[in-house]
């Protein structure tokens, strides 16, 4: 079942978190854009993460990017870092990434990832969000290992109405919505994961992040449980929704149930991992393995074989 998510900035100025509370799910505040100056913080930032934590309202965060270079980088880094001290976030931080500076041309999915490591370093889960465009003709699959935020929002109208269905976690729908306690229009999303149980409530403090489920042995069935999603079940057997739905013949991807049985196709013995600990290299963990870093690298879909993270599970072929 998704979940009905918002996102804010000061431009929604002074909100009723006590009215707006019962009417969603959680929310994504915007904490500030581009280099680390004060007085490019959101001016509601602080108010509205403390209400949220307050009234026990999950929330994650999100930066508005300039980032076409590495000063820009390192210094919208430490913007993040700076306004995400001593929150405690349940849902994931974004980068956004749609400013016109942000030329196809001019955008490099090193910076980002780059960007993404060194938050998830600090303790959080780090997801991109874009429009459908941006997905589609300029980042690909470049952030795959990232958790997505696509906005794609047809007429606007305030409703859901094409989802963009390109693996995203989020879906910002519309920036029409309406919701009481908030003055003037929100934007509106449909979260299809259940973030607070997979975060667990990580903090400032290092921990091992989890940007995603780690994979299951793959089995000829799956019985639905409650609370399961089709993308989260094909994440644990590497696959993809799209495909769980064709196999299944299931025309709403959002509509599964308790005690239906999927076919998961493919049934293999279970594979060999590693799960990555602070201070693995690729290389290292190939030569426990009596492996190559480059085959590590091709069998994980490992693009930039420099980068890999505390928690991330690597299959061993």
């Amino acid at each position: 079942m998704s979940k009905k998510i918002i996102d804010v900035s000061e431009h929604q100025g002074t909100i009723n978190w006590e009215a707006v509370k019962g009417q969603i799910d959680g929310a994504i505040i915007r904490c500030g854009y581009g280099d680390d100056v004060a007085s490019q913080d959101d001016n509601q930032w602080a108010r509205n993460a403390a209400e949220c934590e307050r009234l026990g309202i999950p929330y994650g965060a999100y930066l508005y990017s300039y980032c076409t270079n590495e000063a820009h980088l390192q210094s919208e880094i430490a913007h993040i870092k700076r306004l995400l001290s001593g929150r405690k976030l349940n849902l994931p931080f974004y980068i956004d990434i749609e400013d016109p500076g942000l030329s196809f041309s001019t955008f490099k999915a090193d910076y980002f990832i780059r960007m993404g490591q060194a938050i998830e370093d600090a303790g959080y889960w780090f997801g991109v969000y874009a429009n459908l465009n941006w997905f589609n003709n300029c980042i690909g699959g470049k952030l795959n290992r990232f958790t997505k935020w696509c906005a794609a929002y047809g007429t606007n109208n305030g409703q859901p109405q094409v989802r963009p269905n390109i693996g995203e976690d989020i879906w910002q729908y519309s920036s029409a919505g309406t919701v009481g306690g908030i003055s003037g229009n929100v934007d509106m999303n449909l979260c299809y994961r259940d973030f607070p149980k997979e975060i667990k409530g990580v903090s400032t403090k290092p921990s091992t992040p989890k940007p995603t489920p780690a994979p299951a042995p793959t089995a000829e069935t799956h019985t639905v449980k409650s609370g399961e999603t089709l993308s989260g079940i094909a994440a644990k057997y590497g696959t993809t929704y799209q495909h769980l739905a064709a196999i299944n013949g299931i025309n709403n991807p959002d509509l599964i149930y308790a005690g239906q049985v999927l076919k998961i196709d493919g049934a293999a013995a279970p594979a060999k991992t590693y799960t990555v600990k602070g201070g693995d290299t690729l290389s290292g963990i190939a030569a426990k393995y009596n492996t190559t870093y480059q085959r590590l690298a091709q069998i994980n879909g490992i693009s930039n074989p420099n980068v890999i993270y505390p928690g991330q599970v690597i299959k061993i072929g």
